[in-house]
């Protein structure tokens, strides 16, 4: 009979060798509780990249970054980074180990604090997040596996956009002359679908007015 079943055991592609010890694991850093139904469970969700604040956000400024990865409200995994151990752009990851999840739309969220508790931004930390989808199991046994997502905010006036929009800079100097700077308005707006930030002029639903690929971002000039 043992050996039926360990022959069962093997054309499935599961450890015969797995104990209840092995059926959930704990990630020794600050990653949360990843909960594996066995040795053989496909990955759970994960999320590598690079992340990186605009130039008006000072890192230096606040304690730690948090990582959150959260479907539907509630946090899955967490990382937390001591900002005087890390530099910018940091290359980040979040999520992973065994067992798949139910949902397959998650978000990423990273954020700057001074709070030992946070674990969710309030309105006066720089933050960054990105929703990110994971491919489910057609069996219907759940969805995970990684995913790759750049994490860079745009400088747009006192606003910097974040992943999957763009910058409309608007003058608001026409009149006068002044020695005074000119004044402008930022806007973020989506990336029309479509279109990347990578070939960003190239897109046709642009706002009008003068494209830098490089900043991610459209002027618009006094007329």
């Amino acid at each position: 009979m043992r050996r039926t079943l360990c022959l069962w055991i093997a054309l499935m592609g599961c450890d015969s060798t797995s104990s209840p010890e092995d059926d959930a694991s704990v990630d020794s850093g600050a990653d949360a509780v990843v909960r594996a139904d066995a040795s053989c469970d496909p990955a759970a969700p994960q999320v590598t990249g690079t992340l990186d604040f605009p130039d008006s956000v000072t890192p230096s400024d606040w304690a730690t970054l948090e990582i959150r990865l959260i479907a539907d409200g509630e946090t899955g995994f967490a990382r937390t980074h001591d900002v005087r151990e890390i530099s910018f752009p940091f290359a980040y990851d979040v999520g992973g180990g065994l067992g798949f999840r139910e949902t397959p739309n998650w978000e990423v969220v990273a954020f700057l604090t001074n709070r030992s508790d946070a674990d969710t931004p309030d309105a006066s930390e720089p933050t960054l997040r990105a929703s990110v989808t994971f491919a489910c199991d057609q069996c219907g046994s759940g969805c995970g596996g990684s995913q790759s997502i750049e994490l860079v905010a745009i400088d747009c006036g006192e606003t910097p956009c974040g992943v999957g929009e763009y910058c409309l800079l608007e003058c608001l100097c026409c009149g006068a002359p002044s020695d005074e700077p000119p004044a402008s308005r930022g806007t973020c707006l989506p990336i029309p679908a479509g279109c990347s930030s990578e070939v960003l002029c190239e897109c046709d639903d642009l706002e009008s007015g003068l494209c830098e690929e490089a900043e991610d971002r459209v002027l618009r000039p006094c007329a």
